[in-house]
């Protein structure tokens, strides 16, 4: 197989994000940052990122998707497509640290060897998932929720703090100022390509019977429970 054909899936934040790639090389993208139309965007953006690219379902090598932390629900969305496409077509999942493809499309050329990527999900109120990872993208904190307070992360040695990520803003004023750097980058399925890329020639690699994830079993990282209110409506207590 000279280039592996993937569709890209996040939906793990405010953001619906659809991509189709070919080896390096992003075909189409889709992508809306409306609230609360996972449901409804995510299968459209499919289809058309499916017919820009001129690529058939069935000429997919696999699906990528981001399986979090990250919203609840949006993770749900995104793993129930993945896994169904996956099923129908017989082709591997791929889940992808939502947190590692944010620091990693944060990186920049000009980075220190002993920069630190610190991405920030936004997890309600002043709380954000988290953890940290080096410039070549190992992981070296394991992800968590994290209240953030002021003097978080201060104790991280290292030339270069970078932050990125929806939860950024939040908590910007609270982030140490000195050795830091403020990245506008937010999640999107172009950032999946080059992890599901790295794991899909890990993967193809190995005894059949240890290869790919078990759809049967597999689910996304969700860290909390979710935080389910109760509706105003009195017809529906």
């Amino acid at each position: 197989m000279e280039q592996p054909v993937c569709l890209l899936l996040e939906t793990g934040t405010e953001i619906c994000s659809v991509a189709v790639s070919a080896g390096e090389r992003i075909l189409a993208l889709r992508e809306s940052t409306e609230p609360r139309m996972h449901a409804r965007m995510l299968t459209v953006f499919i289809e058309e990122a499916l017919a820009e690219a001129g690529v058939q379902p069935a000429e997919l090598n696999a699906v990528a998707y981001s399986c979090g932390p990250g919203s609840y629900m949006g993770l749900r969305i995104g793993a129930s497509a993945a896994k169904g496409l996956c099923y129908a077509l017989d082709i591997p999942l791929l889940p992808i640290d939502s947190l590692q493809a944010l620091a990693m499309a944060a990186r920049m050329g000009e980075d220190p060897e002993d920069a630190l990527y610190f991405p920030l999900i936004d997890a309600r109120r002043m709380e954000v998932y988290t953890a940290v990872y080096n410039r070549s993208g190992e992981r070296l904190k394991e992800p968590y929720a994290l209240v953030v307070e002021e003097g978080a992360f201060a104790g991280e040695k290292t030339s270069l703090r970078v932050f990125c990520g929806n939860g950024l803003e939040k908590c910007r004023e609270l982030l140490p100022p000195t050795g830091s750097d403020f990245r506008s980058v937010s999640a999107s399925a172009a950032h999946l390509l080059s992890p599901a890329l790295d794991l899909f020639e890990r993967e193809k690699n190995k005894p059949e019977s240890a290869s790919f994830e078990n759809l049967i079993n597999h689910k996304p990282v969700y860290l909390k429970e979710p935080h389910i209110t109760k509706s105003r409506n009195e017809k529906y207590p």
